[in-house]
């Protein structure tokens, strides 16, 4: 079996994020890349911009790429216009799902407090998902109620579902729990996506969301021992395709080829060394 940076890289739709679809799909390629992630509002606006389905993909085919990750959905609400809202980002999901041949899709808290009800909501997710080949992944985030890898975990065993697991996104670890105990108790076949990206160690602000939307780094250049994470998750047999998530307000400034270019090149420079 392959393990964790074998198998291709992803290039996670958040790298670029003011890039048009065609942009987009050509950086990735130019960067010897074959997969992409694609955010379900960012395909809404495509659509209402004039796209199609058949377009897309046409645009996907000419550049030998595919739509492998679908991101992001929350699937819990309390009220009446929020279900509306979850039930809608369903639907569009369903539909990528089926127009690209995604692996993945990708999933975020708060969820309710009632762990066993927010466990029926994602279970009924992941039947849906499984239709459609669905793989659905929990990510936990410090600053919802889904919080750490070990909440994460107990949301997904209590879904038993064999479609659900964890997405890993380093950011998320280093800068919140930074517990390697909860990531060792994740049993590997429930390790559903690993989101990889550097950063400094000391907040570049107070806001912890406003600051992993702007200063994310490149593998190797900043200060999280990703070689101990790369490491971890081979020794446990880690075998799914590895998502990078560079989110920068400096790479924002760059031209999309150059940015992915640089992104790819720090993590297979990281996978060698690791």
């Amino acid at each position: 079996m392959p393990q964790i940076g074998a198998t291709e890289l992803v290039l996670s739709h958040f790298c670029l994020r003011y890039a048009s679809f065609e942009e987009r799909v050509e950086a990735a390629a130019v960067a010897g890349l074959s997969q992409i992630g694609l955010f379900h509002r960012n395909y809404a606006q495509l659509l209402a911009d004039g796209a199609t389905p058949s377009s897309l993909r046409a645009v996907l085919n000419r550049h030998g790429v595919r739509v492998s990750e679908l991101e992001v959905l929350r699937p819990w609400a309390e009220d009446e216009r929020g279900r509306a809202a979850a039930a809608d980002g369903v639907r569009l999901v369903m539909e990528m799902a089926e127009t690209f041949g995604a692996r993945y899709l990708q999933v975020i808290g708060p969820c309710p407090p009632d762990m066993d009800r927010a466990a029926e909501v994602l279970a009924g997710l992941c039947d849906r998902a499984a239709e459609v080949g669905l793989i659905v992944g929990v990510e936990f985030l410090p600053f919802t109620n889904i919080a750490d890898a070990g909440v994460a975990l107990d949301l997904v065993l209590r879904a038993d579902r064999p479609n659900a697991g964890i997405c890993i996104d380093s950011w998320h670890h280093f800068r919140g729990a930074d517990d390697w105990s909860l990531l060792e108790r994740l049993p590997p076949e429930r390790i559903a996506a690993v989101q990889l990206n550097d950063g400094p160690l000391v907040p570049e602000g107070p806001d912890y969301l406003e600051d992993c939307l702007a200063n994310r780094r490149v593998p190797g250049e900043g200060a999280f021992d990703l070689p101990r994470l790369v490491g971890l998750l081979r020794s446990r047999g880690v075998s799914v395709p590895l998502s990078m998530e560079v989110i920068s307000n400096k790479l924002d400034a760059l031209p999309p080829t150059v940015a992915v270019q640089r992104i790819v090149d720090g993590t297979r420079s990281l996978l060698a060394e690791s």
